[in-house]
């Protein structure tokens, strides 16, 4: 993979590796019916999510049943289980991982057999729409969703009021009116509106689901030679780089330098974010949240997207039994598991009964007391489905490499489209 920007979670992710052994007695699940030890692999909050589940399971249950957390930075997860598939030895594998939505249709295309099929198991009317087509290959279900990754608009309000405009201005706008409003915050502010990396291409993939599109179409394959919204989207790019309304950044620590420094006035990621910027207490109370924009051209494209966001999958290992169970009681279900991630990571779940829980409806005074979960559950409903595809990142990440040379004039959209559509297809091939 790149050494490059792959998503706000990776800079937070720490590389520990921690083991909680449970006490033995008698297990007494739904399905599993035998001891065993479990191997969980997670990184960032979902190795907190993961700790709950222990400690729920472990409540309900007596057991003889090890668990052990590993926990990972996220490129490292992928690096390391990648590895672990591609080498066909069952034993270096995990019995449960977190995964991103992103990565999911590649390792069930290549390794279908080293996944469970959940079917079965999973009641997929309790979870949000997109998040379960995001986890269904082959018409069958193999992951359980848990994260929406709701992409965000993060604002000071303070900045933005102080350039004329207050929460209503902001809503449902499109990226040329963003565009607009950017030009008042810097002229009356001398505020960027928000960092932005082209090469990284994040706020690109967000504007492509947005508009219920992306590099593959909804059967898996490529689609960008003549995919309106992709070279929409390289415009729409272009056109915030040239404005001089957003700041121009490289890495992660400078973008949260740029707004923790004010010298930008928002930032757009995942709703994930939250928890980075109220660990910043200067500006407490100062933060609000609003839908992303849309991209112009179409009646379609909408102001919600996702941007991350993940599920829980079963390898096909001796104790799968075990591993389903395990999660059935917990993570697949648990509205107790999901308070807690609500209240602590600001996680806007897939399981759509936590947005109805006291933790989303309660007001986070880091954000102006806005009930943050609650409103961005709102949002994750009308989040249209993509299909990823194989090489996700690989595309997304070759696309953004192709701005430089496009935003100083020496390359025109078709360039970059016949150039992205040459380099898809050898990155298929591989």
């Amino acid at each position: 993979m790149k050494n490059t920007i792959k998503s706000f979670k990776q800079v937070s992710a720490v590389f520990l590796i921690a083991i909680f052994i449970l006490g033995t007695a008698t297990l007494s699940g739904c399905n599993a019916k035998s001891s065993g030890k479990l191997i969980i692999w997670a990184f960032d909050y979902y190795i907190d999510a993961a700790k709950e589940a222990v400690n729920e399971y472990q409540s309900k249950y007596s057991n003889s049943v090890e668990i052990e957390i590993v926990e990972l930075g996220q490129s490292d997860l992928v690096e390391k289980f990648r590895i672990a598939l591609a080498s066909g030895k069952t034993n270096s594998l995990p019995d449960i991982i977190f995964e991103e939505y992103y990565n999911l249709k590649g390792y069930l295309e290549y390794y279908n057999d080293k996944f469970v099929d959940l079917t079965s198991y999973i009641d997929t009317s309790l979870y949000v729409d997109f998040t379960v087509k995001s986890v269904t290959y082959n018409n069958r279900v193999w992951g359980v969703p848990y994260d929406t990754g709701l992409a965000t608009w993060f604002y000071r309000s303070d900045i933005f009021a102080e350039a004329g405009f207050i929460e209503t201005d902001l809503q449902n706008i499109t990226w040329d009116r963003f565009v607009e409003i950017g030009k008042v915050i810097k002229e009356k502010t001398g505020k960027y509106i928000i960092p932005l990396v082209p090469e990284g291409n994040i706020e690109g993939r967000i504007m492509l689901q947005s508009a219920g599109s992306w590099y593959y179409d909804e059967n898996g394959r490529l689609d960008i030679e003549n995919n309106k919204a992709i070279a929409t989207m390289t415009e729409t790019i272009g056109t915030l780089m040239s404005s001089g309304v957003v700041y121009e950044v490289s890495t992660w620590p400078d973008i949260f330098a740029s707004f923790y420094n004010e010298i930008t006035a928002g930032v757009i990621t995942g709703n994930w974010g939250a928890s980075m910027i109220s660990a910043h207490n200067p500006q407490f109370g100062l933060w609000r949240v609003a839908p992303v924009p849309r991209m112009s051209g179409s009646s379609s494209y909408t102001n919600y997207s996702s941007c991350g966001g993940g599920a829980w999958l079963v390898l096909n290992k001796e104790n799968k039994e075990i591993a389903i169970d395990f999660l059935m009681e917990t993570l697949a279900t648990s509205n107790s598991i999901a308070d807690i991630m609500i209240k602590n990571e600001t996680m806007v779940p897939a399981l759509k009964s936590a947005a109805k829980l006291e933790s989303a409806k309660s007001g986070d005074p880091y954000f102006g007391n806005q009930n943050l979960v609650e409103l961005m559950a709102e949002w994750i409903i009308s989040i249209p489905y993509v299909n990823y595809g194989l090489h996700p990142y690989e595309i997304a990440y070759f696309h953004g490499s192709l701005f430089p040379d496009y935003l100083r004039g020496d390359t025109t959209v078709n360039d970059v489209i016949n150039s992205l559509q040459k380099q898809a297809e050898i990155i298929e091939k591989q």
